[in-house]
């Protein structure tokens, strides 16, 4: 299947969704490569607001955002945008200014905290919520982690909830990252650049909602 096709169908499908993404902000990445990186981001994010117009009836979408850098500098946006309603136009506003006033200047990479802290963000938010939603931590990366109090084996919790994983590796350093964390994650992506996440993320989404037996693309 042609790769534009899975990722329009992503946001076709009538499924909602419970997203934490964390975004790497490590001084390895270039300060134009994170611009880059933070466009594709506000890209999806838009993106998702609107597909609730062509989806009428489906309960909205949420979306938690967590910077990680180092294991002392993993953060959320304020409250009321820590956790987005996504049909919210002003806090999707909001949430993109944030994402765009994100700086890439972290010296060490906390990505498995940052994994845990998103995964507990959306099995709190779950637990308020009606209806069933496909709960997803999509994790951004340029490298592997150096930094983190969690460990990669206690990312197993994956393995035995309906909580998903699915991590964006951006680079040849992101290698080694993607294969280790493989066994814990439902898909694992490796692009070139920062300037094709828009689609990995897209393309992540739809293969994590096949392999959930949700759809069959």
């Amino acid at each position: 299947m042609h790769l534009y096709h899975r990722e329009v169908q992503a946001f076709q499908i009538p499924v909602p969704w419970l997203l934490g993404v964390t975004v790497d902000c490590t001084a390895s990445i270039s300060n134009r490569d994170f611009a880059i990186g933070k466009d594709q981001l506000i890209k999806f994010l838009v993106a998702t607001h609107l597909r609730g117009r062509s989806l009428p009836g489906l309960p909205s979408d949420f979306v938690s955002v967590t910077a990680f850098k180092d294991r002392r500098n993993i953060f959320e946006p304020p409250q009321p945008l820590n956790v987005v309603k996504m049909d919210n136009e002003s806090h999707v506003a909001a949430l993109c200014q944030w994402v765009n006033n994100l700086r890439n200047d972290g010296g060490s990479t906390a990505l498995y905290d940052a994994i845990k802290i998103a995964s507990s963000e959306l099995v709190t938010m779950d637990s308020y919520l009606p209806y069933q939603y496909l709960k997803l931590v999509l994790a951004i990366t340029d490298g592997g982690d150096n930094n983190s109090n969690t460990r990669l084996q206690d990312l197993s919790y994956f393995l035995n909830s309906n909580l998903c994983l699915s991590v964006i590796g951006v680079g040849s350093s992101a290698s080694s990252q993607l294969s280790s964390i493989s066994r814990y994650a439902t898909s694992t992506h490796s692009i070139g650049n920062f300037g094709d996440l828009y689609q990995a993320m897209t393309i992540s989404l739809g293969v994590v909602i096949e392999r959930q037996g949700l759809i069959q693309f």
